[in-house]
């Protein structure tokens, strides 16, 4: 008996590693997948949700790879996957959890921060955090949230090589981009009719006293989510909704509020 014993358990971890061996090969696949399309991700993560300061990216149900930016600046990345089908059972909850925490605790550590994965009520924000995934049928969709761009732009560089795509991600009050020249660095337009986009009167955008101002360089297109409704934009951002835009390959710059 003590010999089949062992022979069981041998097996079962002979078959656990096989699983978890398959698991972390799709992780690998999925970076490779989401490098080339110049989008953050960490991993496939099974049901599982978390909250944290700035309730504003509860706004944030991203369709596909994409960028969220609030009104006080924060940002937030949103994955999209569909899993292949039938290796959906090859997930271990667990595993991925514990892969995907310890990235971004290993991470935020690193700076100088908790060595933690989630933002807590009244606590320190961290460079990089958790904030929400989800899986519903093969479909899974994960955000993440960013202190600054500086925390968004290195935590994607030492994991996922996402500036190597997202070349500058700045924000900034209108105020202050004033200041730095934002508003005179690119031709703008703003919303206008229907889908149609017109030019600002003349000295508009020297009278504006609030906002917020993106400016992003990228080799390739990328989905940008503001919270508000976008206000003004440089010429060829094309814009989806109100509040949701596509910024072409270049440089690029957004007020909203």
């Amino acid at each position: 008996m003590g010999i089949e014993k062992h022979e069981e358990n041998s097996y079962d971890r002979r078959k656990r590693i096989f699983e978890d061996v398959l698991m972390w090969r799709r992780i690998r696949k999925l970076r490779k997948q989401w490098k080339a399309a110049g989008v953050a991700v960490i991993a496939v993560l099974w049901l599982y949700g978390c909250q944290g300061p700035y309730p504003g990216i509860e706004s944030f149900q991203p369709e596909t790879g994409s960028l969220f930016i609030g009104r006080d600046g924060v940002i937030a990345s949103g994955m999209v996957e569909i899993l292949d089908q039938g290796k959906r059972e090859n997930y271990q909850q667990e595993n991925l959890l514990r892969f995907v925490f310890e990235e971004v605790a290993g991470f935020n550590e690193s700076l100088g921060a908790p060595k933690k994965a989630q933002n807590e009520e009244e606590g320190e924000v961290l460079p990089a955090a958790v904030r929400s995934c989800t899986l519903q049928d093969d479909r899974v969709t994960a955000v993440f949230q960013y202190k600054d761009s500086a925390s968004f732009l290195a935590f994607n560089q030492n994991y996922f090589g996402v500036s190597e795509r997202l070349n500058h991600l700045a924000v900034s009050t209108v105020l202050e981009a004033r200041t730095q020249g934002w508003l005179s660095a690119g031709k703008m337009v703003k919303p206008g009719k229907g889908t149609e986009l017109i030019p600002p009167e003349e000295n508009e955008l020297e009278r504006l006293d609030k906002g917020q101002m993106l400016w992003i360089e990228t080799e390739q297109p990328v989905e940008i989510q503001v919270e508000g409704a976008v206000r003004y934009m440089t010429e060829g951002v094309a814009l989806v909704k109100k509040n949701i835009v596509q910024v072409p390959e270049g440089v690029h710059y957004l007020i909203f509020w």
